[in-house]
C-alpha cells in the first residue's frame, strides 16, 4: 500500500482544532490539505452536515468531493493495520481502536447525511440559504437563478427599454444619450453599455452611498474640482478676457517675437490679430490662435527655444518669464476644460447607468429572477439583518461549525462578507450545540496570491 507522505506544514494546516490561513503556491498540495482537514474534522467527531467547504468553481467542488469520497471509501474497506498507518501519516496521534472504527464508518456516515458532504461554490450556498429564508430575504419563494445566457437576455431587454424610453424628446435621459453619442461610435457605445452592466453592483452601491444619481453626479463634479453647471464656453470666455496687465504682457511678448525666428514672427502676427477680434470670436479661437503658441498638442509646455528663439531672447531677455506664465495659465485652462468634459461624460454615464439598473431590476422582480450578484447581495443582507431575523444566525450557528474556503485569493470582498457573517457567531459564545464536541469551531482558508486572476473584479 502506498501512503501519501505529508510535510509538517501540511499536517499543521490540516489540524482540525485551530483556525488557519494558508498561502501556498501551485502544485504544493492545497487540495490535498483541504481533503485532509475535512477528513480529520470528521475523525474528531464533527458531523458531515456541520462542515461547509466553499470552492470557487463547480468543477473544483466536484473534484474535492470525489477525492474525499474516494478516501473515505478506501478507509471503509482497509484492514486495521494499513488504516492505522494511513491515519498516522495523516497526523492523527494516537491511533486507537475507537479512531479506526470511526474512520471505517465515515463513508457510510457521509452517505447518510441529509445534505451529504457540503462542498459547494459560494453562489450555490447562497442559493440554498435564500431558499430556506425567502420571505426574510424579501424575494419570491419560487425564485429562479439565471445562468449567464438568461442574464444577458434580460440585460439586452433592459437596454432596449432604456433606449426606447429615451426617444421621448426633452428628457434628461435623452440628453445623456446624445452626450455619449457625440463621444463614441456605435461599437464603443455597445461596449460601454456592457461595461455598465458588468459593474452594476459597484454602481448600485455608489448610488446608494450618495443618495441616488443626483448625489453621485455632485460627488463626481466635486472630485474633479468642477462647479456643477460650469460650461466650456464660460471657461473660454474667462480665458479670453484680458485685463490691462495681461494685455501689456502679451504686447511685450509679441514685440520680442517680432525680432525672432520666422515661427516667432508668425506667432506674433497671429496673436496680435487675435487681440483685435471681439470677445466672442476670441473665445471661439482661443485654443488655436492663443494657447497653441505656448502649449503642444499633448498639453505640454513648448521647449524654450520654440517659445523664444535667440533673436527674440536677445531683444528682451526677460520675455521668456512672461511666456512661462502664459503657458502655465493655458495649461490650467486646458485642464479645466478636460475636467468639464470628463464631468459631463460622467454625468451622462450615471444617468444612463441608473436607468439601466432600474429597468433591469424591475424586469427581474416581475419574473422572480436572481442573478449571481443578487445571490451574494441578498444572502449578505439576510445574514446582516440586525434583529428581525437574528434567528437565521441562530439556526446557522447550530448547523455550521467549520468553514473552509478554497481559492481565497479570488474570493471578492462581497463574498467574504457572507463568510464573515457565517463565522461571526463562532466567536459569540457557545452557540446552540445539541451536543458537545471536543473540536472548537474553526475557519480555514487557502489560496495563492500569485494565482489571482479576478483582481479586476475587486
Amino acid at each position: 500500500m502506498s501512503i501519501r507522505q505529508r510535510t509538517t506544514a501540511q499536517k499543521t494546516a490540516a489540524a482540525p482544532d485551530t483556525s488557519v490561513w494558508v498561502s501556498a503556491n501551485a502544485g504544493t498540495g492545497k487540495t490535498g490539505v483541504l481533503v485532509d482537514r475535512i477528513s480529520r474534522l470528521l475523525l474528531s467527531g464533527v458531523h458531515p452536515e456541520r462542515i461547509l467547504c466553499l470552492t470557487f468553481t463547480k468543477a473544483a467542488a466536484a473534484e474535492m468531493a470525489n477525492r474525499l469520497s474516494a478516501l473515505l471509501s478506501s478507509w471503509s474497506a482497509m484492514d486495521e493495520e494499513n488504516l492505522g498507518a494511513e491515519l498516522q501519516a495523516l497526523g492523527e496521534m494516537p491511533v486507537d481502536a475507537e479512531k479506526i472504527t470511526r474512520a471505517q464508518q465515515l463513508f457510510a456516515m457521509t452517505l447518510e447525511a441529509p445534505e451529504g458532504l457540503r462542498i459547494r461554490t459560494i453562489h450555490s450556498f447562497c442559493e440554498s440559504l435564500l431558499g430556506r429564508f425567502p420571505l426574510e430575504a424579501q424575494i419570491a419563494p419560487d425564485f429562479r437563478v439565471m445562468d449567464e445566457r438568461d442574464q444577458m437576455e434580460l440585460q439586452r431587454e433592459a437596454r432596449d427599454h432604456v433606449l426606447n424610453s429615451a426617444e421621448a424628446q426633452g428628457t434628461e435621459l435623452t440628453e445623456a444619450l446624445r452626450s455619449l453619442a457625440a463621444l463614441v461610435d456605435e461599437a464603443a457605445f455597445a461596449s460601454l453599455i456592457k461595461e455598465l452592466d458588468n459593474n452594476r453592483g459597484k454602481f448600485r452601491t455608489a448610488l446608494a452611498r450618495h443618495g441616488g444619481p443626483a448625489g453621485l453626479i455632485r460627488a463626481a463634479y466635486e472630485a474633479l474640482g468642477i462647479e456643477p453647471g460650469l460650461s466650456v464656453d464660460e471657461v473660454l470666455v474667462r480665458a479670453s478676457t484680458l485685463d490691462d496687465t495681461k494685455r501689456a504682457d502679451i504686447d511685450r511678448l509679441c514685440a520680442a517675437w517680432v525680432e525672432g525666428s520666422p515661427t516667432n514672427k508668425k506667432t506674433a502676427v497671429g496673436i496680435r490679430d487675435w487681440l483685435t477680434q471681439p470677445p466672442e470670436r476670441r473665445a471661439t479661437s482661443w485654443r488655436t490662435a492663443f494657447a497653441s503658441a505656448f502649449i503642444t498638442q499633448k498639453n505640454e509646455m513648448k521647449a524654450d527655444t520654440t517659445l523664444m528663439s535667440k533673436g527674440a531672447t536677445a531683444a528682451d531677455p526677460n520675455a521668456i518669464d512672461v511666456a512661462y506664465a502664459c503657458a502655465a495659465d493655458c495649461q490650467a485652462v486646458l485642464d479645466t476644460l478636460k475636467a468639464i468634459n470628463t464631468a459631463d461624460a460622467t454625468k451622462a454615464l450615471i444617468a444612463i447607468g441608473a436607468a439601466l439598473i432600474e429597468s433591469y431590476e424591475e424586469i427581474k422582480l416581475q419574473r422572480g429572477r436572481l442573478d449571481y450578484e443578487d445571490l451574494i447581495e441578498r444572502a449578505s443582507g439576510l445574514l446582516n439583518t440586525p434583529s428581525g431575523v437574528s434567528w437565521v444566525h441562530y439556526k446557522l450557528d447550530g448547523g455550521i461549525e467549520h468553514v473552509l474556503v478554497d481559492e481565497a485569493q479570488d474570493t471578492s470582498p462581497e463574498q467574504w462578507r457572507v463568510v464573515e457573517e457565517i463565522t461571526s457567531e463562532f466567536y459569540a459564545g457557545v452557540g446552540r450545540h445539541e451536543e458537545t464536541v471536543e473540536t472548537p469551531r474553526t475557519m480555514f482558508a487557502v489560496g495563492d496570491e500569485k494565482q489571482s486572476i479576478y483582481s479586476f473584479q475587486g
